[in-house]
């Protein structure tokens, strides 16, 4: 009897011992778990489980246990209704380790850091083109597809002197906004800060790129007119001046031709030099082919007497002046033996008998034309011993009249 009692005793204390071991191993892994957020769902349950509808104002309760013989207070308040509340009326209702209660809504937290960029704080952004670098604002590199960055935030990517930065491309300075670059108006020599660098009335742009004047000078061609006033400011307008003679005829005194012949032939007295001896009369064009007028005209009128190659002036060999046909100065002390002497191939004479320096004052413009009859008288001292053996002697020989000495108002 006792050993059954005992076996008894002893099967009833195994099962108790094993069913007391389960309930503290339960009891053990609930109450110390691992994971955060289990921690926080275990205390919204017991809160929810604790929480009592209250209808009114708080009331205070008290409550005397003889056991114990301490008194306990407990504040009645209203539930929370809200996502959260932490004041002292509602019953406090929290929210997750991330977020704060703010008029009982769950918000983010306001970034207590230098920047965020990510959902635990606010957004809170770096200033400028600087960027959030741990919770820090930091200058970058600037991106390979910009041309230039701005240098208060960036790093690299700077223009050249003359260039500034905008909208990341390195855009030329123009300090005196006339559409010329600074670098630019270095090459050219020009202010910079003058569009009007030569003070003639036209922008620097307009004499570069538009009339292509010199932006340094107020008269790029040099002529009577500046660049503001000229419509051609890059070509010379001046006057050009031609002038050509024709239908020249010869009117010879034949006492006189007689005369010096009987002198040359047989040493007979020269007729005086002031005898007159000839009469020449001519038509002279004048053409201003120019693209300006000139205010006047001074040319040289000379008359001269020539004689083609072959033919034998001087009548027998003697040394006499000459000048040669190429060039038409006064005749000179040259000596020249006769061509007969030497050769039979002998080259073009020339002989200058008269020259008169002429005056047109008056304004010819351009495109003008106009014809002057010139006569003029020879006398018998106004022709050289040379060309009187000529004249006299041979009527193979012509006259000549030759424009020299030619001048005009030009630039």
């Amino acid at each position: 009897m006792c050993a059954g009692i005992i076996l008894i005793v002893l099967l009833s204390g195994c099962i108790i011992g094993s069913s007391t071991e389960q309930t503290a191993n339960t009891t053990q892994n609930i109450q110390s778990p691992e994971d955060e957020f289990v921690k926080e769902y275990l205390a919204k349950q017991k809160a929810q489980g604790n929480q009592q509808e209250i209808i009114g104002l708080t009331e205070a309760t008290t409550s005397t246990t003889t056991e114990s013989s301490s008194t306990t207070t407990t504040v009645l308040r209203i539930p929370c209704v809200t996502q959260c509340c932490n004041d002292t009326i509602h019953q406090p209702k929290t929210c997750s380790k991330w977020l704060a209660c703010v008029s009982g809504e769950c918000v983010e937290k306001q970034c207590p850091l230098e920047c965020c960029v990510l959902g635990m704080y606010q957004m809170k952004p770096c200033p400028g083109d600087m960027e959030c670098d741990n919770s820090t604002c930091v200058r970058v590199e600037c991106p390979e597809q910009y041309e230039c960055c701005n240098q208060t935030f960036n790093w690299g990517g700077e223009c050249p002197p003359g260039y500034a930065c905008l909208e990341h491309h390195c855009m030329a300075l123009d300090s005196d906004r006339d559409s010329i670059p600074d670098v630019t108006e270095k090459n050219y020599g020009t202010n910079a800060n003058m569009s009007d660098s030569d003070l003639d009335g036209l922008s620097d742009y307009d004499e570069i790129y538009k009339y292509h004047t010199n932006p340094l000078s107020k008269n790029t061609d040099k002529d009577r007119y500046p660049d503001a006033t000229d419509a051609n400011p890059t070509r010379t307008d001046t006057a050009i001046i031609l002038m050509n003679v024709s239908d020249v005829m010869v009117t010879a005194d034949l006492d006189v031709m007689k005369a010096v012949l009987l002198h040359l032939d047989f040493k007979t007295p020269m007729p005086p030099n002031e005898t007159k001896a000839l009469q020449i009369e001519s038509n002279l064009r004048v053409e201003n082919a120019g693209t300006d007028y000139t205010d006047y005209i001074n040319y040289t009128y000379s008359i001269g007497y020539w004689c083609a190659s072959g033919i034998d002036v001087s009548r027998k060999p003697i040394i006499v002046p000459y000048t040669n046909a190429t060039n038409l100065t006064e005749i000179t002390n040259h000596s020249w033996v006769s061509p007969r002497l030497q050769t039979e191939n002998w080259t073009d004479t020339n002989w200058r008998i008269k020259s008169m320096p002429t005056t047109i004052n008056r304004r010819v413009e351009s495109g003008t034309r106009f014809t002057s009859h010139k006569w003029y008288t020879l006398t018998v001292g106004d022709i050289p011993e040379p060309a009187w053996e000529a004249l006299v002697s041979l009527r193979r020989c012509a006259y000549n009249i030759t424009i020299t000495n030619l001048r005009y108002e030009k630039y």
